[in-house]
C-alpha cells in the first residue's frame, strides 16, 4: 500500500535561490539550507526521487497544510525514510488515526458533507502537532503557523521569509488568479457553505500578513498577491450575497463602542467586549469563536475527534478602529469553548493575564477534570482570581465580580463603572423568554438545586446598574422589574421541578454530577500508576454512609479496592484510588472506568464514569 508512486513530472522548479516546487499530484514545496531540505507537502512522493535535482541530501521533515490525500499520499513512503511528519494540530487523528477514522466514520443516515473522505487509507506515524499561531523553528528559517480553515476544517498556512521575501504557503486555501480550487470541498453541512465562509475569513487574515509570494498547492505560485487576494475576497462575497449569507460578519468584524471607552464586537460567536485604558491598554470580557458557522462545525458537523477551533478575529479592527495598543487581561464569564477558546492564543501571542473568579479557576485551568458541556480542552494559568464583590482595580477602573451560577455552575457576573455607567457583564446567564428574565437550565453543565436562586441573590444585592452586556447580541438599558421577573420565573420552574419529582429525589433528580470522578480524561500509560478521585454530593437532611469502588478492565489494579466516606447533607466528600494498568496492556486510544457508590445500603450502580487515554495524542492543554 506504501509502494513508490510514479510522478508525472520530472523536474524540480526553483522559484527562489533556496526554494524549489516539484510538480505531482499537487505543488510540493522545498526550502534548500545546507544541502538539507524541509518540505511542504509531499504529493504522490515525487520530491523523493528529485533531492539531487534541489541539492540536497536529504529532508530534516515534512509539514502539511491539510489532509488530503494529493498532498500527503505519499507521507508512508517518507515515514519509511525516516522524515519526521509534521501535520495541523486539527487534523492530527485523520494522519495517525487513519484506521480508525475509517471504523468510525458514518455512512449511513449522514448529513456531514465534510470532505474527510479524503483522507489517508493507511496510518502514518507523526512526530509533531503543528499548533495554530506558533513558530516552526528550522535552520536558519521560522515558519510562522497560520489557521486558515476553508477547504478543510483544521487546515493551515506557512509564513516565511525565504531569500528576502515573504512566503505563504497556502494549501488549498486558495489558487492563483484569485480563484478557488475546488467548491464542493467548502461545504460541510448537508446544503451549507460553512467551509466559504471560513475560506473568507482565511483570506481576510491573509491579506493582512501581506506575502510578497503565494504558494498554493494547485495552480502557479504569484507574486504580488493582494491585488489577487482581494479579487478573491469580492467573488467570494458576492457568491455568499447570492445565497443569502452576509459577508460583513465573517471576514470583517463590526467594532461598536457601547460607550467611549468599551467596544463591543457582535458579530463573533459570543458578544465580547474590550473595556479601553486612555493609555490604549485593553481588557477584553470573554473571547471566543470568530461567527456562528466557525462554532458550529465543531459542534454540529464534527468528527468523532476534533475540538472547537480558534481562528484570530477583532483584534485587528480594535487596534485599527480604536487604537488598542495591548490586552492587559481577559476575563471569563463562563467557561464555554464559544467563549474561551481564544484564551490561549491571548496568553501566547498578546501576552495576556487571565483573571477570573475563584468559582472558575479550576475548569479554566483544568479543563480535562471535567465533564460538562460545552467544555474547551485547552487550559490555561490563571494569574489573579476573585471572590465575591472583592474590588479589583485595572487601570482607572474598578471591577467586581460574583459568583452566578446560571447557565453553568462555573459563571460569574462582571460589574464596572465607565464613562459614568454602572455597566453589568452577564454572559450567558440573563435571557428573556417568554416575556420573562431568566437564566438557561441545562442540567449537564453542573445546575444544582440552588443556583437559580443563588443568582436571584446575587442580583439583589447588586447596585442599581445603567447597561446590561450579555453573551450573546449587543448591549442594553434594563427595564424596571428585570429582577423581580427573573425571581418569578426561578420559583415557577422550581416549584415545578420539584412538583414533577417528588421533595425527596428534587436534589439529585435535576444533579447529574451527584457523583463524578475526578479527572475525568486521565492520561495514562501501560504499567504506571495514576490517581483520581470520586465525588460524592450529599442530598436529604442527614449524613450518608457511602461505599464506592472503581470498576475497571480485568488485570487492572485499584488501591483501596473499597473506600468508605461520611457524606453531609449539602457537601461533597472524595474518595482517593490509585489505579495501576497492566505492563501487557494493548489498550484502545480510550478506555471508560466507573464508580461504582452505594449510599445507605442504596445501590447507585456505576453512577460515575471518566476516560483513560494511552499513548501521545495531540497536546492540548497550555501549560
Amino acid at each position: 500500500m506504501s509502494e513508490e508512486p510514479r510522478s508525472a513530472q520530472p523536474g524540480a522548479e526553483p522559484i527562489l535561490s533556496h526554494l524549489y516546487r516539484v510538480a505531482d499530484t499537487c505543488n510540493s514545496y522545498c526550502i534548500v539550507s545546507e544541502r538539507r531540505g524541509l518540505l511542504i507537502d509531499c504529493g504522490a512522493g515525487a520530491p523523493t526521487r528529485l533531492r539531487e535535482s534541489m541539492g540536497i541530501s536529504d529532508f530534516d521533515a515534512c509539514l502539511f497544510t491539510h489532509h488530503h490525500r494529493d498532498v500527503c499520499q505519499g507521507a508512508p513512503l517518507l515515514a519509511k525514510m525516516g522524515v519526521p511528519l509534521l501535520v495541523p494540530e486539527h487534523e492530527r487523528h485523520l494522519f495517525e488515526d487513519a484506521e480508525l477514522h475509517w471504523l468510525t466514520r458514518r455512512v449511513y443516515d449522514s448529513y456531514n458533507d465534510r470532505s474527510t473522505y479524503n483522507s489517508l487509507v493507511e496510518a502514518v506515524p507523526v512526530a509533531e502537532s503543528l499548533e495554530d499561531y506558533s513558530t516552526y523553528p528550522w535552520r536558519d528559517y521560522e515558519l510562522r503557523i497560520l489557521a486558515t480553515p476553508g477547504h478543510t476544517w483544521g487546515s493551515q498556512s506557512f509564513l516565511v521569509e525565504i531569500d528576502g521575501q515573504r512566503v505563504a504557503f497556502v494549501g488549498d486555501l486558495l489558487r492563483d488568479g484569485g480563484r478557488l480550487h475546488t467548491l464542493h470541498d467548502t461545504e460541510y453541512s448537508y446544503g451549507g457553505w460553512e467551509g466559504l465562509v471560513q475560506t473568507h475569513l482565511s483570506v481576510c487574515n491573509l491579506i493582512r500578513e501581506a506575502p510578497d509570494l503565494v504558494c498554493p498547492a494547485h495552480g502557479e505560485p504569484f507574486a504580488d498577491p493582494i491585488p489577487q487576494l482581494e479579487q478573491l475576497v469580492e467573488r467570494l462575497e458576492g457568491l455568499m450575497k447570492s445565497i443569502d449569507q452576509s459577508p460583513e460578519m465573517y471576514g470583517r468584524f463590526r467594532a461598536e463602542a457601547v460607550t467611549p471607552h468599551l467596544i463591543q464586537v457582535p458579530d463573533a460567536c459570543c458578544t465580547f467586549y474590550c473595556l479601553l485604558s486612555d493609555s490604549g491598554a485593553g481588557l477584553f470580557i470573554d473571547y471566543g469563536s470568530p461567527n456562528w458557522f466557525h462554532f458550529g462545525v465543531a459542534q454540529a458537523w464534527g468528527e468523532p475527534r476534533e475540538i472547537q477551533r480558534f481562528v484570530l478575529h477583532s483584534i485587528p479592527e480594535l487596534r485599527e478602529g480604536y487604537g488598542l495598543k495591548g490586552i492587559d487581561a481577559v476575563i471569563p464569564t463562563h467557561y464555554h469553548d464559544d467563549h474561551v477558546c481564544g484564551f490561549p492564543y491571548l496568553v501566547e501571542h498578546e501576552d495576556t493575564v487571565v483573571w477570573c473568579h475563584e468559582a472558575l479557576r479550576e475548569i479554566i485551568e483544568h479543563p480535562e477534570r471535567f465533564s460538562v458541556m460545552c467544555l474547551y480542552p485547552k487550559g490555561v494559568p490563571v494569574g489573579r482570581a476573585f471572590l465575591d464583590g472583592e474590588p479589583q482595580q485595572w487601570r482607572e477602573y474598578t471591577l467586581r465580580t460574583w459568583h452566578y451560577p446560571g447557565q453553568t455552575e462555573y459563571h460569574c457576573l462582571i460589574l464596572v463603572e465607565a464613562d459614568g455607567r454602572r455597566i453589568l457583564f452577564t454572559g450567558d446567564s440573563l435571557f428573556k423568554e417568554g416575556g420573562e428574565w431568566g437564566s438557561p437550565i441545562i442540567f449537564r453543565n453542573a445546575f444544582r438545586p440552588d443556583s437559580h436562586r443563588r443568582c436571584v441573590e446575587v442580583l439583589r444585592q447588586l447596585p442599581e446598574v445603567d447597561l446590561i452586556c450579555p453573551g450573546h447580541g449587543p448591549a442594553f438599558a434594563p427595564e424596571p422589574g428585570w429582577v423581580d421577573s427573573f425571581a418569578a420565573r426561578t420559583d415557577r420552574l422550581l416549584s415545578e421541578f420539584s412538583d414533577l419529582l417528588g421533595a425527596d429525589r428534587f436534589g439529585p433528580g435535576v444533579d447529574p454530577f451527584r457523583a463524578r470522578i475526578i479527572p475525568y480524561t486521565i492520561a495514562a500509560q501501560a504499567g504506571r500508576t495514576f490517581r483520581v478521585e470520586v465525588e460524592v454530593r450529599g442530598y436529604g437532611e442527614a449524613a450518608q454512609r457511602a461505599v464506592i469502588r472503581l470498576h475497571l478492565p480485568p488485570e487492572w489494579v485499584s488501591l483501596p479496592s473499597v473506600e468508605i466516606v461520611e457524606v453531609l447533607p449539602g457537601q461533597v466528600s472524595r474518595a482517593v484510588f490509585r489505579v495501576t494498568p497492566p505492563e501487557n496492556v494493548k489498550p484502545l486510544r480510550r478506555t471508560a472506568i466507573a464508580a461504582d457508590v452505594v449510599l445507605n445500603e442504596e445501590p447507585l450502580g456505576q453512577v460515575a464514569e471518566a476516560m483513560v487515554e494511552f499513548g501521545p495524542g495531540p497536546r492540548l492543554v497550555l501549560r
